[in-house]
């Protein structure tokens, strides 16, 4: 999937919090680097490399959707972190968790 289709997807998932064009690009390009670095610098916890699919994003984008904190920049984050790092090695995790608050 290419950024643009990733934008689309990511702004009708979030199409109920009014999100500016930026805060959308960013979250796409925030998957397109964890993605990248899932095969070169992330571990799992079993020391593999961790696997984040569509599946992983769209989770994420469903639970933002929700605005659970009432506030979109925090349902954001912990949706994020929820979807992303589990399955990340204690290395790992600082490393996404600075992405995802980026």
């Amino acid at each position: 999937m290419d950024s643009e289709e990733l934008r689309i997807l990511v702004a009708d998932y979030l199409r109920d919090l009014s999100l500016s064009g930026s805060q959308v690009d960013s979250i796409v390009q925030f998957y397109l680097k964890i993605r990248q670095m899932s095969q070169t610098t992330l571990v799992d916890g079993l020391g593999k490399k961790p696997h984040f699919s569509l599946r992983t994003l769209c989770r994420a984008l469903k639970i933002s959707s929700m605005n659970l904190f009432g506030s979109v920049s925090r349902s954001l984050f912990e949706s994020f972190c929820l979807s992303f790092l589990t399955e990340l090695d204690f290395p790992s995790h600082p490393i996404v968790e600075q992405l995802i608050a980026k």
